[in-house]
């Protein structure tokens, strides 16, 4: 018979991960399936013992993360509650005194003297969030389980996690759900094959997280994606200041809070000026905010997008609208493949990455000339803003269609676009404003 050798290879969940999180910082944690985000926060939890290395816990953590972890299914939820709350180190008063509030919360009626292990997945979540957040913690985990919830306990969720963080409760967040992410989250790290291989402002980690999607998570191929990008960049574009992300998450929240104020100081009086120049018809001058929106790209090169920029009605190249201000965005692209099928898209984000407006060719059912390589063409988009005045950001993209990875080209903050009203007395609620409003009132008693 033949040796047979036991062989085994030396496997590690997670690897030289040196992370330090700020007082009353919210981090989310961002990685594909098996990239160690959920063995990460179960040594913080104290769930489980690192190998090697330490972990420094400063205050009283309250984590949420398999659902239903902790709870005994065959006791009751009222006494899964107690059991939690001493677990956590609350004395028995403590939890009775908050036993109302985390009642309230969960909102599962008389489910609470059942059982556990008679409990769907949502009143597993309902109750173990109501647990997690009741008892006063200075660590709040909180790891995929939301997605479980419905839509309305999930925004209570938020609203209460947002409320945790005006507090200065410190929360690591994993969710896939990106705009959660950019969300709630003022920092991110990307975590892939244990290694943490990004961090930085939450908007940029997502953008950057979503590239490295496109590659099938090949981070050297994204690097040399990112070099390219960057060149060409400094050569087409030298009035867009590349900020790197150390210089904006490493100062302190006193210098950030400076940074913005001046930066609003800016806008402002920019805004003036702009409002002058078009009055005398003179150049304006394009108008950037590195702190708050980073450029980056990515995508295959099979075609090339050269420039963004946007017009205004009397044909007039500007960088800043008016509310409900016609405008068209114009994407010049340049082709290095034949093709018969692909789209162009345009995306507009608000200061802190939400989607506002996504528009492209294939949504809106243009049909597209066919492509041949060295082509090049101009595609424009015309709607009205009627968005909140503020600093927008668009980005553009040429894509194979809807559904697939990777991009052809992806230009993130292409443009920056400044938003004004010329009601300056006017408040809009909310991002979006109707551009047509009726208001009625009849008296009902005669």
């Amino acid at each position: 018979l033949a040796d047979i050798k036991n062989i085994s290879n030396e496997f590690w969940a997670l690897q030289n991960i040196n992370l330090e999180i700020i007082k009353g910082q919210t981090v989310g944690i961002l990685g594909q399936n098996g990239s160690g985000k959920s063995t990460l926060l179960q040594i913080i939890a104290g769930t489980l013992t690192p190998t090697t290395g330490e972990v420094k816990v400063h205050g009283r953590l309250s984590a949420l993360l398999e659902l239903g972890s902790g709870f005994n299914p065959e006791f009751t939820g009222e006494q899964n509650v107690f059991f939690n709350g001493r677990l956590l180190g609350l004395s028995k008063e403590e939890i009775e005194e908050k036993f109302d509030d985390i009642a309230a919360f969960a909102d599962i009626g008389d489910f609470l003297y059942q059982p556990v292990k008679t409990y769907s997945s949502g009143m597993y979540l309902r109750l173990a969030f109501s647990v997690a957040i009741n008892v006063n913690p200075s660590i709040l985990i909180v790891d995929e389980a939301l997605a479980v919830g419905d839509a309305r306990f999930q925004q209570r969720c938020m609203s209460r996690i947002n409320q945790l963080r005006n507090n200065g409760v410190s929360v690591l967040f994993v969710s896939h759900d990106s705009e959660a992410i950019k969300r709630l989250c003022d920092y991110a790290v990307v975590i892939e094959k244990g290694k943490i291989v990004n961090h930085g402002l939450a908007v940029d980690m997502v953008s950057w997280y979503l590239a490295l999607m496109t590659v099938d998570f090949n981070i050297q191929k994204l690097h040399e994606i990112e070099d390219i990008a960057k060149m060409e960049n400094k050569i087409t574009n030298d009035n867009f200041e590349h900020i790197a992300l150390a210089n904006c998450v490493e100062k302190n929240p006193t210098e950030q809070v400076a940074d913005l104020e001046n930066l609003n100081k800016i806008v402002e009086s920019q805004g003036e000026n702009r409002a002058i120049q078009e009055e005398t018809n003179t150049p304006k001058t394009q108008f950037y905010n590195p702190i708050e929106f980073r450029h980056f790209r990515h995508g295959d090169g099979q075609a090339r997008i050269i420039r963004t920029w946007i017009e205004n009605d009397q044909n007039q190249e500007v960088d800043f609208v008016y509310l409900e201000q016609m405008i068209t965005v114009y994407v010049e692209a340049e082709f290095l493949t034949n093709l018969s099928k692909y789209l162009i898209g345009i995306l507009v984000r608000d200061r802190l990455g939400t989607d506002i407006i996504g528009i492209n060719t294939y949504q809106e059912n243009i049909e597209i000339p066919e492509i041949f390589k060295g082509d090049k063409f101009i595609y424009s988009f015309r709607f009205a803003i009627n968005i909140k005045p503020g600093v927008y950001s668009i980005s553009s993209s040429v894509a194979y269609d809807q559904y697939s990875m990777p991009w052809m080209d992806w230009v993130e903050n292409a443009f920056i676009l400044r938003v004004m009203d010329l009601e300056p007395k006017r408040l809009v609620f909310g991002v979006y404003h109707p551009p047509q409003r009726y208001v009625d009132i009849k008296k009902l008693n005669a």
